[in-house]
């Protein structure tokens, strides 16, 4: 997220969550990975390196930034002389892939536990500012999997765009043989977890997953919105997030049309 080179987070730009209502999004393609994201966002970097992966996502403006990463810890490397300060932990081994064992300098405060065995993170960097989200699954041989994604921007605009460059990170989808062995939940929270209605005081984790799938039935157009903010309680065809096609009030499909 805070990287630089397979390790960058956000940027924000005309497409931001300050747009009012749904965001129109589209598949984005890299080499090894997909996502969904506004037309001005593009993959910058994928690094498949060995035990580890990374995937990078900018937003045109370079001001916002989103990444993916996953990255296999043996047991040796835990208890190894020259890795074991990186690797020997969880939350070490986060750390190692943030700042790229430590030649980036990368800050990040105590991880909170906001949902299922997550573990967020607050995160800046000399330019970028924003958070990082990584789960654990265990693996043979006192080994673990570590997946991470990150979402930043440039302190001027993440406030702004904090739910957008979220969004794109979660989205980010790659072909690698190494995997997660249960649900991912850095990918988001399921549909039925998610709280709409009136917006109100939001936490980074509510940042984090604040922008839900929708599309459009007749033309499988996909677009995000925000929860708490484009969800019309009394809309024309009932409650509902809604675009405005050509004049007319459409009623989204929640989810992906993909």
């Amino acid at each position: 997220m805070l990287r630089t080179g397979v390790c960058v987070v956000l940027a924000g730009a005309a497409f931001s969550v300050a747009a009012q209502g749904p965001v129109k999004v589209q598949s984005r393609s890299g080499k090894f990975c997909k996502a969904l994201a506004p037309p001005d966002w593009s993959f910058t970097g994928e690094n498949p390196a060995g035990s580890a992966f990374g995937a990078d996502m900018q937003r045109a403006d370079g001001q916002a930034l989103a990444s993916y990463f996953i990255v296999g810890v043996s047991g040796e490397m835990r208890a190894s002389a020259t890795y074991g300060r990186w690797y020997s932990t969880p939350q070490a081994a986060a750390m190692a892939t943030l700042t790229q064992m430590g030649r980036v300098p990368v800050q990040c405060g105590q991880p909170s536990s906001p949902i299922q065995g997550t573990f967020l993170m607050q995160c800046q960097t000399p330019r970028f500012v924003g958070v990082a989200l990584y789960q654990v699954f265990p693996m043979a041989g006192n080994g673990f999997v570590l997946v991470m994604r990150t979402a930043g921007a440039t302190p001027s605009v993440w406030q702004r765009d904090a739910e957008l460059a979220s969004a794109v990170s979660r989205s980010i989808r790659c072909a690698v043989p190494l995997r997660p062995t249960s649900f991912d939940y850095t990918s988001g929270p399921p549909d039925s977890t998610k709280r709409r209605g009136k917006a109100g005081e939001k936490s980074d984790y509510s940042r984090w997953s604040g922008m839900e799938n929708a599309h459009d039935p007749a033309t499988g157009q996909n677009y995000w919105a925000e929860a708490g903010k484009d969800w019309r309680e009394n809309g024309p065809r009932g409650p509902g997030y809604y675009v405005n096609i050509g004049g007319e009030e459409r009623l989204l499909t929640l989810g992906r049309s993909d």
